[in-house]
């Protein structure tokens, strides 16, 4: 009976495992065809146990980024801070985006602070470099901000955010 009950749990782990990756894969397909929409519905199928794990709160952010959703996102990305490995290479993207959050909801200092974090992870995201630059412009330090503007033209000089 020890063995059926052990084979019978190792099954419904087996199977919840297949189905987290199962939904992790089809937002990625239609992540990859811009269909955010129907990508965010795959994620949401995601079991509970999963759904709460950091890269499934980081795809989820993400496409609640890209549809405009963004107290969604915030809500996501926040979460994915407190449950993501301390080695995780995901940091910088985490603060980076909600940084862009932060701008869309116009809290510049709130933004600040998130790509300052952001580039703390990774001093070359350029995306965290060009929303610090428009942060500081923001904040009237016009010569400070075209620093980070060239910081970040340096390493990806056809950024068009950078750019103007």
């Amino acid at each position: 009976m020890k063995k059926f009950l052990s084979f019978i749990f190792l099954m419904c782990c087996t199977v919840c495992l297949i189905k987290a990756q199962s939904c992790l894969d089809e937002s990625r397909k239609f992540f990859n065809s811009k269909d955010y929409i129907s990508a965010e519905h795959a994620l949401e199928k995601c079991p509970k146990g999963e759904f709460r794990k950091a890269n499934v709160q980081i795809s989820m952010g993400g496409i609640k980024l890209l549809l405009a959703k963004y107290d969604e996102a915030n809500k996501n990305f926040l979460e994915a801070l407190k449950t993501m490995p301390k080695n995780s290479p995901y940091f910088a993207y985490v603060y980076s985006s909600l940084g862009d959050i932060a701008i869309q909801k116009r809290q510049i200092n709130k933004a600040m602070g998130y790509y300052q974090n952001a580039l703390k992870y990774q001093p070359e995201d350029v995306n965290a470099l060009v929303g610090y630059g428009f942060t500081l412009e923001k904040s009237g330090k016009k010569e400070s901000a075209a620093a980070y503007y060239k910081k970040a033209l340096d390493i990806d000089f056809s950024n068009l955010a950078a750019r103007k």
